[in-house]
């Protein structure tokens, strides 16, 4: 069953790919980019398991890192919570109880779009910090030890 949570989870791996794009065209060579570009490109199914892992540990984006990490917490719970509703949904044979189950679903959707909306609202001041993207990438850049 397709859920509002598979079209946000759709969403973040969307932007986070074009965010890699992104930062790569403005000069961003980091490890971590290629590491997260590599996870995101490929056919090889482990790999697609593993984009959140290399998402998680090797993003070194400050404009959107944080927000990105905080929608992948979200949206681990809200994946959790749907596993655990399609389990016991399929147990349920009547129709009314179908009925409220399909209404409790609907209402962790929301509750889950809710808590992505604020996320973002909480990380727009921290993102409006970089106006260009090559601001992002030269924050992002370690600077050499001498």
């Amino acid at each position: 069953m397709h859920t509002a949570v598979d079209d946000l989870e759709s969403f973040l791996w969307l932007l986070t790919w074009a965010l890699v794009r992104i930062l790569k065209k403005y000069g961003s060579n980091r490890q971590g980019i290629l590491s997260v570009e590599s996870a995101l490109s490929s056919k090889d199914i482990r790999t697609n398991l593993t984009k959140q892992y290399f998402v998680e540990l090797f993003w070194p984006d400050v404009a959107f890192g944080s927000l990105v990490r905080d929608w992948l917490g979200i949206l681990k719970l809200a994946r959790h919570e749907v596993e655990q509703f399609m389990s016991e949904f399929s147990t349920i044979l009547a129709a009314s109880e179908r009925l409220i189950a399909f209404n409790n679903l609907e209402l962790l959707c929301k509750k889950v779009y809710e808590q992505v909306l604020e996320s973002g609202f909480r990380h727009r001041e921290e993102i409006s910090r970089y106006s260009q993207w090559e601001d992002v990438v030269r924050v992002m850049t370690p600077r050499r030890q001498w």
